[in-house]
């Protein structure tokens, strides 16, 4: 009877071996589907933020753009009247206009042009964390390499 209890005992460890390396690519494939998970939905928010953002932004620098022209309108109209009745100082008042606007324009075009360059990218929490996965992946492999060498 002891002779079978070791047979069955040594024929056990096999499976118990199988069982542990199936249960450990389960850990591995949950671990691995989890991380997915977080970083979609990493993802997604950001997305959300990103399109809130840029939703604001529009709407914010259409307003801005339409009351700027309309008071600017109103400006240049209260100005050239004043000056209605000399032709020489309503010439002098539409150039000093003109060129008023031009460079405001310039600066602002300038303005705009250097926020959408150096502003962050979308979705740089999302890259971010990919590249410290990616980071983790490699110092795991040097980690093994090394352990097995």
């Amino acid at each position: 009877m002891s002779v079978e209890g070791s047979a069955g005992e040594a024929g056990s460890e096999p499976q118990e071996q199988d069982r542990g390396l199936i249960s450990s690519a389960r850990r591995v494939v949950q671990l691995l589907l989890q991380t997915v998970h977080t970083r979609i939905e990493l993802f997604s928010v950001e997305l959300r933020d990103e399109a809130l953002r840029t939703v604001q932004a529009l709407i914010l620098v259409s307003a801005f753009i339409f009351l700027t022209a309309v008071a600017l309108l109103l400006v240049s109209f209260t100005i050239i009247f004043a000056v209605w009745d000399d032709p020489h100082q309503r010439l002098v008042a539409l150039s000093v206009l003109s060129g008023i606007y031009l460079l405001g324009a310039l600066v602002a075009g300038g303005v705009a042009w250097r926020i959408l360059k150096s502003d962050r990218l979308p979705f740089a929490d999302t890259l971010r964390e990919f590249e410290k996965d990616r980071e983790w992946i490699k110092s795991s492999k040097n980690t093994k390499t090394k352990s097995a060498s």
